[in-house]
């Protein structure tokens, strides 16, 4: 058993801030300096493993990033509106969880299968600055949820290596950090020689 908690303080000057523009009917996206941003926030792990055939484990996360520029950009009198604001467009809670199955020298010593299941749970966020506009017709990044199934199977104590995975199994609907919606399941094979010693 493996356990693990983190605590995170930031402080940064010269933030880079990624954003969100429409121009010409065309969305794209764009990187500013911000000034300055106080990060905040904790992370927690887990693992348990049984023997050699069985392990699962999941890590939380909860980010709290503000911003602590008092006045706005060139001026010493306007305070900023956004004083002490989540920062828009950044997850803030968010977790994952992974479970692996191993069958040890399945059909011939030092072969083995592996069974695989992991998901990632994100909370939802603003694409915009939360305390501006009406919080019911706000642009939100919707709260998501994925699950993932993968084999594999490897010969020759790790020497070849066959795969198979699906991703989003569920094919629930998944965005990217500017609202952009996530290709839905998808199917993917691989197959791995390694030449070293």
């Amino acid at each position: 058993l493996y356990a693990e908690a983190g605590l995170i303080y930031r402080d940064t000057k010269d933030y880079i801030k990624r954003g969100l523009d429409v121009l010409g009917g065309t969305s794209y996206g764009y990187y500013e300096n911000h000034g300055h941003v106080r990060t905040k926030g904790y992370n927690l792990s887990l693992l348990y493993s049984f023997s050699r055939w069985f392990d699962i484990g999941g890590t939380f996360n909860s980010i709290d990033t503000r911003d602590y520029e008092k006045f706005l950009a060139g001026s010493s009198l306007q305070e900023s509106m956004h004083y002490k604001v989540r920062m828009p467009n950044l997850p803030y809670r968010y977790a994952n969880i992974n479970a692996n199955f191993y069958w040890n020298d399945l059909f011939v010593k030092g072969n083995v299968l592996s069974i695989g299941y992991d998901s990632y749970w994100q909370h939802d966020f603003p694409l915009y600055w939360e305390n501006l506009g009406d919080k019911d017709s706000k642009n939100m990044v919707p709260e998501q949820f994925s699950h993932n199934l993968s084999l594999s199977y490897t010969m020759k104590n790790g020497r070849y290596n066959v795969s198979f995975e699906c991703r989003n199994f569920t094919d629930a609907q998944l965005f990217d950090n500017f609202s952009l919606q996530k290709a839905g399941r998808a199917f993917y094979g691989k197959f791995r020689v390694f030449f070293g010693k």
